[in-house]
């Protein structure tokens, strides 16, 4: 008695099934599928402009962050002229440090190199940039704080 039942049930199921599907929406017309063109394309062209940078906006954030990694430069370079005037124990530790502030600042001189040259996602590039920048001036301004009280 309930093999029927399932039979109906399945065969109702199937039967809905096969009537939506074969709906079709309204026909689409050469004006309507002209302007989805037109939507999708400046869709895609918004995509492109956000992801690059335009010339200015790369030039000045170019020169802007070279300034900054001069700067860590020097920073580091007057780390490495105090370490070799004093004498201490630290001297190795602190030799380590300051090695491994000049890696980061390298890095990120070939960073702003390799986007030039692979324009990848820009608003994800300056971010990034920006963070690790700020990231290795806290560093640099932390290893010269003498936190002794």
């Amino acid at each position: 008695m309930k093999m029927p039942v399932y039979t109906l049930v399945i065969a109702a199921i199937i039967s809905a099934g096969a009537l939506f599907t074969a709906c079709n929406s309204a026909p689409v017309t050469p004006e309507e599928a002209a302007a989805q063109a037109k939507v999708d394309s400046a869709r895609m062209e918004l995509k492109e402009a956000q992801k690059a940078a335009t010339a200015e906006e790369w030039a000045a954030f170019k020169i802007e962050s070279e300034e900054k990694i001069r700067i860590n430069e020097l920073s580091i370079a007057d780390l490495k002229n105090k370490r070799s005037s004093s004498n201490g124990k630290f001297d190795a530790v602190y030799a380590e440090k300051i090695a491994k502030l000049e890696q980061q600042n390298k890095n990120l001189k070939a960073k702003i190199v390799n986007y030039e040259k692979r324009k990848s996602n820009w608003a994800s590039f300056k971010s990034e940039f920006n963070h690790d920048l700020n990231e290795l001036g806290k560093a640099l301004s932390d290893l010269t704080t003498d936190n002794k009280k």
